[in-house]
Order: structure tokens, then sequence, then C-alpha cells
């Protein structure tokens, strides 16, 4: 891997939620610094924050290497991963070696077991089988990832993507993200044949949906009670994510909440018209659920918050 030398430390760029430890940049600027940061291809700092940062303070020109990855998206449902995916997606097309399907989350969600999926009756096995041949020639299929899919795949999982790009999505507001995957879920039990899935689209058609979605909840008499085994598999999913997944692939980790279309632009260096892809604009969750039953979730989400989650900057 060809080693470059720079006095221009303005090129780089930091991952605004990757935080300086101002320890760990005194002890870098009491060292000769020789050992070279890895950038990706869009000089975004993989691995040498502190080292960056040392050197800048120093004046000092730093070395660098340049490690074209794939990225990947990690997150749980209903965290905004098929917004994120569309700029992920358009950049795996500028990339040699990117393959891509359609960007919708029948064909994106690779290694999903909804009965929507493109790949419903393509086992586990055929599944990877197929991404490992594929990148025997050099290819790479972009897909997005949701973590309760890739649990009994971990191992392998972790292995095959340690040197990609790989992006954690999280979205703050647990109260919020959990009422919209409880909304899924009891659409998805009570209106069987409708995809839930097209939350999605340009504007015009989103609309289309929104009303047809509506309609399909009056029509069916919708159920909109609290499932527990819904919210404790959310919460252990939260822990798989911080846990495991963050662990062990040490990702870049962004929030919803704080990213928007231009960071996702200047991020994956593409560019996507602004209303191609965004979500439900008058879908209000909360107005399905009871009183009662929000008071429950509310309850449940902040006394879990208080014991573990909010040491991992959950709201």
């Amino acid at each position: 891997m060809r080693i470059y030398t720079t006095k221009n430390l303005d090129i780089f760029r930091i991952a605004k939620n990757r935080a300086l430890s101002e320890i760990h940049v005194e002890r870098m600027m009491k060292k000769d610094i020789n050992i070279p940061i890895i950038v990706d291809s869009d000089m975004n700092v993989l691995d040498g924050q502190h080292r960056l940062e040392a050197c800048r303070r120093a004046n000092k020109p730093i070395s660098y290497v340049i490690n074209k990855r794939y990225p990947i998206l990690v997150s749980l449902h209903k965290a905004g991963s098929t917004w994120v995916n569309s700029f992920i997606h358009k950049k795996y097309r500028h990339m040699r070696g990117g393959l891509v399907n359609k960007a919708t989350n029948d064909f994106t969600e690779y290694f999903s077991i909804d009965k929507t999926s493109y790949f419903k009756d393509i086992d586990y096995e055929e599944r990877i089988a197929l991404l490992e041949k594929l990148r025997t020639f050099g290819l790479e299929l972009n897909h997005k990832v949701h973590v309760p899919e890739i649990k009994k795949i971990w191992p392998w999982f972790k292995k095959f993507y340690k040197n990609n790009d790989v992006i954690v999505l999280r979205r703050k507001n647990l109260y919020k993200h959990f009422l919209s995957i409880l909304f899924s879920q009891c659409i998805i039990r009570d209106i069987p044949i409708l995809d839930v899935s097209i939350s999605l689209r340009d504007e015009n058609t989103e609309q289309v949906n929104e009303d047809i979605l509506k309609a399909q909840i009056l029509e069916n008499k919708v159920d909109f009670s609290l499932d527990l085994n819904i919210l404790n598999n959310f919460f252990n999913n939260i822990r798989f994510l911080e846990d495991v997944v963050i662990h062990d692939l040490k990702p870049q980790v962004i929030w919803l909440e704080e990213i928007d279309h231009e960071w996702l632009e200047d991020r994956f260096k593409v560019k996507i018209e602004y209303n191609t892809v965004r979500p439900y604009k008058t879908l209000d969750h909360e107005v399905y659920f009871s009183a009662e039953t929000k008071a429950t979730i509310k309850a449940a989400i902040d006394k879990q918050i208080e014991q573990e989650f909010k040491y991992y900057g959950y709201k």
C-alpha cells in the first residue's frame, strides 16, 4: 500500500461525532509520529485522528495511506436506513466494482427474511456464497443490514466486512423510534398483504402511498397495542448494536438527528435530488396509540435509558 506525505492537513476530514482525547493528543505530540494515518478515498480519517491533530498543533507534515473501502450501513429497523442508503447506493454506482440492485427495500435489504424481499426464497448460506463469489471477482454488492437479521451470522459478517467502511446509524429518541417499529409491526400483523416498507418514495408517489396506508388502517381496524416481546427485542437489538457491532467493527457512528441531506452528499461525495427519498410527511405514529399505551411505552423506555442506554447517548 503506497504511503503519501503532506503538509496540507486541511485535506483530511473527521466525523463530527468522533471526540478527541486531549490527553491522547498531548501524548502524541511528545512522540515522533511516523505511523501513517488511514483515510478512505474521500479523505475521511478512518484511523489516526489523534496523530492528525498532534501534527496540526505541532505544524508537522503527516503520512497517510488510502484504503479504498466500500461502505455498508448497519442499523435497527426504522432508523432512517433507506434514506441514508440511497446516498451509499449512488456512491456504489460510481465505484469501480460496485454493484447495485434497484434502490428499493425489497432489493437493498439483502438479508431480510420479510415476505416482500426479493431474496426471500434464497437461504442465508446461498446469499453468503454469492457475496463471497462476487468479491473474488473484485465486485461488491450494495445492501443495508438490520441488526435482527445479522445476529445469527455475526461471526461471518464481522470477518467479511472488517475492512469495509462500516457506518452505524442510530436514532437518539428511543420513544419515537420504538413507536415507528411498533406501528409497522401492528400493520404487518393485521394487514399482511400490505408492504409497509414503501415509506420512502419520491414526493408524489409518497403521498398516494400514505393515503392508501391510512385507508387500509381504517378498513382493517388495525389494533395498535403494545406487544412486550417487540419492546424487549428492541432493547436487545440496541444492546447488540452497541456491545457487539460497534465494539467488533469500530465503525463510524452517526445519529439520524444530527445529519441532513447536505451532510450525506458530502460524506459519500454524491448528488441526489432533494425530494427523491424522504419519509412520510403527515403520518403521526402517536395518534394511533392510546394514551395508556403511550404512557406504558414511555415509562419502560425512560427506565431503560436511565439504567443503561443514556451512557450510549440515547434520549
